[in-house]
């Protein structure tokens, strides 16, 4: 019976890896600089990205095949965490520039004059833009990393959407706007939860593993997420560094992409490599994920065709299965 079990996990894992042959990855930034941070333009013709090919890390965007890089930011603070307004117009991003406590900033798509958006003493990071309207959901610290909602051009904070003692971070819209998917450590370590708008409830736990499941993204045309893990790894149980205050302490975690549905029941991997591939983002019409991966040795920009979008699998993990084979 047991063995029953393990080649059962075995077949899992080997279900896994071919749904991930099948996808196509190309990469779109080939330099030695820092590229990342895709996020798509609304009509998908264009890629905004943070780099630091000028010897600073700032806002660029170029077109989705990687040509034309354009420089949006020109200062020597940190710009990071940026997302597009419904209309194509806008860039939203975060900044250190004025200390510790990082602001939202608009600037113009195309380039121009910056707005500042907030002005407070928390630590506002990684917005994202709702599919319509005004909304921007980011993680903000109060005593806690919570999910709160702003008006991206007032900087009026709207809605608390989480107000738990665990940390909650890097939220997303839900295509309706009336729930946000997020990363919480509540359990213990990363999963990948689902709270509704207005806050009025804690959350839905959408993913069960070993591992850290982070940076989710909800596509804008179906009922699946996108998220990284580190699960085929065998999991850190919630050891490794998944700090917020930016992407750099990812560096040291082996992570694949991921997509699940919303209740958890789909879950396929798009990378197997424990590549260091984090930040998956849909493309408009969800049948494309753009992602950074330090693969080559630096931050470089790829994107995943031919998704494995209907092959469910069961769950299991290299961890699993190591562990089982060690209880021999």
């Amino acid at each position: 019976m047991k063995q029953a079990c393990i080649l059962g996990l075995l077949a899992a894992a080997i279900c896994w890896a071919r749904a991930s042959e099948s996808v196509t990855l190309t990469q779109i930034t080939i330099d030695s600089s820092s590229d990342s941070g895709p996020e798509w333009s609304p009509d998908g013709n264009q890629i905004a990205f943070v780099s630091d090919r000028a010897g600073n890390s700032d806002i660029w965007v170029m077109n989705a095949d990687g040509g034309n890089p354009t420089q949006l930011t020109f200062n020597p603070a940190r710009e990071d965490g940026h997302s597009w307004s419904p209309d194509g117009q806008w860039i939203i991003f975060d900044t250190d520039r004025h200390g510790p406590a990082e602001e939202f900033y608009l600037i113009p798509a195309t380039g121009g004059a910056e707005t500042r958006v907030t002005f407070n003493s928390r630590r506002e990071l990684e917005s994202s833009w709702a599919f319509t309207g005004d909304w921007i959901t980011c993680h903000s610290f109060f005593s806690q990393w919570e999910i709160v909602i702003y008006n991206a051009f007032s900087g009026v904070l709207l809605y608390l959407v989480t107000d738990h003692p665990a940390l909650d971070a890097e939220p997303g819209f839900s295509p309706a706007q009336d729930r946000v998917v997020f990363r919480s450590d509540r359990t213990g370590n990363n999963e990948i939860w689902i709270a509704p708008i207005p806050a009025g409830q804690q959350g839905t736990q959408v993913t069960f593993s070993p591992g850290d499941d982070i940076q989710p993204h909800w596509s804008p045309n179906q009922n699946l997420i996108t998220f990284c893990s580190d699960r085929l790894q065998g999991g850190s149980n919630g050891t490794a560094p998944v700090g917020v205050a930016g992407d750099e302490n990812l560096a040291v975690l082996e992570l694949d992409i991921w997509i699940t549905n919303e209740t958890g029941s789909f879950t396929v991997p798009v990378t197997t490599g424990g590549q260091f591939d984090q930040r998956p983002r849909w493309s408009p019409d969800g049948s494309r994920i753009a992602f950074q991966s330090h693969r080559n040795g630096n931050w470089d920009i790829y994107i995943a065709d031919d998704l494995p979008l209907q092959v469910p699998v069961e769950p299991a993990t290299w961890g699993m299965v190591k562990a089982r084979f060690a209880g021999e």
